[in-house]
């Protein structure tokens, strides 16, 4: 889901190249992708709450090796943007189930829902390495997409074993089955207003690392004059720097200080790093970057352990299923909005725009309900 989720980004310019579009144009992959997520958001809870883990995991490596096989051959345009849409499912669909089992199975472990995003961040720091190394061998950009096929296929074979004959732990799959359907759940979700800070808050947490993910690597080529290559690199060191952060900081802080307070402290580290990119320098630039990663990584996590503390142990999986999805959506919708922004000559506007999402984050923040709802 990570090497996924900064491919594009870290291909966007060697998309364009090949496809010979401009950045209004080239910004529907970002449209595409929503549209998976879209998808996936509105079916993953169906689907778990109906079918299980390991069908819902096997139908998310079939999208993912679908879209993959297509992009490898560098398809027309239009078959192009349907193909985003299978990998933007694949990928909506493979989250929820990893989350749904650490959040369940270990209910107030914030930090265990950290590592597991790391993971995330340690995939989409491979991609733009992987990228970049291809196009110093001068290699076209669409082979990148053999590597994720593969990971997919050998995805779809451990989960085939791994969650066979699974059984849920305690908690919501198999309470919500007796007593609720997934149209009730969500209702009764709906309901609850630590639920909608929290969509306001995933949607914000997501849409902050893509937009830097996504535009980063031609803010740097054509602001910075960056080497191509380098410029994915630089895009590795700012998913590594979300991946460390995630694990350093989770555990370093993250019980030491209150949901709210450290959540804040990140945002607002982040927001004064995010100034030192307007220094005209590749180097400061890159090393800022990797700074900007490591204190925005923990705070995705962060929501979604606090909002799935809020809520009865009974919609836990439902809420989860709809933060992810909805995160999701936000982490196509705010590089495609942005998109049109760059097109139309704003692209050195990104260190603005994203420190002005940082401080409406911390706004979100400060909304948090400060009650946890444990009874059913």
């Amino acid at each position: 889901v990570g090497m996924n989720d900064s491919a594009t980004g870290a291909n966007l310019d060697s998309m364009q190249e090949h496809y010979h579009v401009d950045y209004d144009k080239i910004s529907i992959v970002f449209l595409a992708n929503t549209a998976g997520y879209f998808l996936s958001s509105m079916s993953s809870s169906f689907m778990l709450h109906h079918f299980g883990l390991q069908p819902s995991l096997l139908v998310a490596c079939a999208g993912m090796s679908i879209g993959c096989v297509v992009l490898s051959i560098a398809p027309p345009f239009p078959a192009f943007i349907v193909m985003l849409m299978f990998m933007g499912f694949g990928s909506g669909l493979i989250n929820p189930p990893q989350c749904i089992t650490i959040v369940i199975a270990h209910e107030e472990d914030g930090v265990l829902m950290s590592l597991l995003y790391s993971c995330f961040g340690l995939g989409a720091m491979i991609s733009p390495l992987a990228i970049g190394a291809f196009l110093d061998r001068g290699y076209a950009w669409n082979r990148y997409y053999n590597i994720p096929l593969g990971i997919s296929l050998l995805l779809a074979v451990v989960g085939f074993f791994v969650f066979r004959g699974c059984k849920s732990a305690k908690g919501e799959v198999v309470h919500a089955r007796s007593k609720m359907s997934a149209q009730q759940r969500m209702k009764r979700a709906f309901g609850i207003r630590a639920v909608w800070v929290g969509i306001v808050l995933i949607v914000l947490a997501f849409a902050s690392t893509d937009i830097l993910s996504a535009w980063s690597v031609s803010f740097l080529l054509s602001k910075r004059n960056a080497p191509a290559a380098s410029s994915r690199y630089v895009l590795s060191g700012l998913w590594g720097g979300i991946a460390t952060g995630r694990v350093v900081l989770a555990w370093a802080l993250a019980n030491r200080l209150g949901e709210k307070t450290f959540a804040v402290v990140m945002l607002a580290a982040t927001s004064a790093i995010l100034a030192v990119l307007y220094v005209r320098s590749f180097i400061v630039d890159a090393v800022a970057l990797a700074l900007v990663g490591f204190f925005l990584g923990p705070v995705t996590p962060k929501v979604l352990a606090a909002i799935g503390a809020r809520v009865p142990p009974s919609l836990k999986g439902s809420v989860v299923s709809l933060l992810v999805g909805t995160g999701l959506l936000g982490s196509s919708v705010g590089p495609l909005l942005f998109g049109v922004v760059a097109g139309r000559g704003g692209l050195s506007l990104l260190p603005a725009v994203m420190i002005g999402v940082s401080v409406f984050s911390i706004g979100a923040w400060l909304a948090v309900p400060k009650n946890r709802r444990r009874e059913d």
